[in-house]
């Protein structure tokens, strides 16, 4: 009997981590999909902190190792249209499942996102302006 309850906990547990995920956009011929969750404001209000889940179709290869998709922490700053990487792990799996084979905690440098990209596209959404 605990066994059973152990088991539906697990379940309900893990439909409402996949239920977080949205899918927010993907590339032309559609190898790599982008889901988020929603933004928080951290900090001064016009900077929000957002994770995104970059998901691919085939593996990925970076340096030394595999990949199928990336669960990251991004920050946006609204004020000064910019954004910057604040963690990465990366996954042999699809959706964040599977072994973690690289994390990156190096916070990036503050960059602009190139127009029409997906970065841009998460710039205006976490900053309300699309």
């Amino acid at each position: 009997m605990k066994k059973l309850i152990l088991m539906i906990f697990m379940l309900i547990l893990s439909s409402n981590a996949l239920a977080e995920w949205s899918q927010f956009a993907n590339n032309a011929d559609k190898s790599m999909f982008v889901y988020l969750k929603l933004p928080k404001v951290v900090g001064p209000l016009y900077r929000v902190k957002m994770w995104v889940l970059s998901d691919f179709n085939a593996s990925q290869r970076f340096s030394s190792f595999e990949y199928k998709s990336i669960t990251a922490q991004w920050e946006f700053d609204c004020k000064e249209e910019k954004s910057r990487l604040l963690y990465a792990a990366y996954f042999n799996k699809n959706m964040s499942k599977g072994n973690t084979v690289a994390i990156d905690q190096n916070t990036s440098k503050w960059s602009p996102a190139s127009p029409g990209s997906i970065n841009e596209g998460l710039w205006k959404f976490a900053c309300g302006m699309d």
